[in-house]
């Protein structure tokens, strides 16, 4: 006797049967559906409403013999291997409790290994190195094409954790005291967030801030800030 699961699911998407051991049978092709992904994930596709549709393998088992994916859950790989959609090997489970998993097996990506990394090893060296030599974050930010607010993520180690020393330095919104006195005679000035931020040498963002929390007062009270 075949082994199929008569839930949800497979009623909803009655040509195919969704198997315990990880395969998927479409009744219409009459034959299990092979792998159509490189990816860390198997992934089948299947023609949903006259539509192709990617699908990851183990979502399709665990919403079959599980019912649908609960808010906030994830789907864990009980002995790590991500290819593996047995049902005895999946599980529905907290964000924390599958990173546990990942960190237990050795399959957690950190910093530069994940896919969506903004920068590669070398790179983080190298913004890491100018960082220490002096360079102001802001001319970094500008030289990589990201944020300050990204550059000093990396520095303190906030960020790619796994790649050389955190670094101490100010934040992006920490202004000098010549550059918060700037400021406030500037914008007492009437001068544009652009303009101050140029004239100081700031970025934007931060000058946006302040400029926000000082406009409406006086003088003497910008003074007050400045002092």
């Amino acid at each position: 006797m075949r082994e199929v699961s008569y839930s949800l699911l497979a009623k909803k998407y009655g040509d195919y049967d969704i198997l315990s051991d990880g395969r998927i049978y479409s009744w219409k092709r009459r034959k299990f559906l092979s792998d159509r992904a490189s990816t860390t994930y198997q992934e089948v596709c299947l023609m949903i409403e006259g539509k192709r549709e990617q699908w990851k393998v183990h979502r399709l088992v665990t919403a079959a013999f599980y019912g649908p994916l609960p808010e906030g859950m994830q789907t864990r790989h009980l002995n790590g291997n991500s290819r593996d959609n047995r049902l005895s090997n999946l599980a529905y489970g907290t964000p924390a409790e599958n990173i546990a998993d990942k960190e237990r097996h050795g399959t957690m990506l950190r910093g530069t290994d994940t896919p969506m990394a903004l920068f590669n090893k070398e790179q983080v060296l190298e913004i890491k190195e100018a960082l220490s030599n002096g360079v102001h974050y802001t001319e970094v930010a500008k030289q990589y094409g990201v944020s300050e607010s990204v550059v000093y993520c990396i520095a303190r180690g906030k960020t790619y954790k796994n790649v050389g020393p955190s670094l101490f330095i100010s934040s992006p919104d920490r202004m000098t005291k010549e550059q918060e006195a700037k400021l406030v005679e500037l914008v007492y000035d009437g001068k544009t967030i652009s303009e101050i931020a140029e004239a100081i040498g700031y970025n934007v963002g931060a000058v946006s801030r302040k400029f926000k929390r000082l406009k409406g007062k006086s003088i003497r009270e910008f003074r007050k800030v400045a002092a």
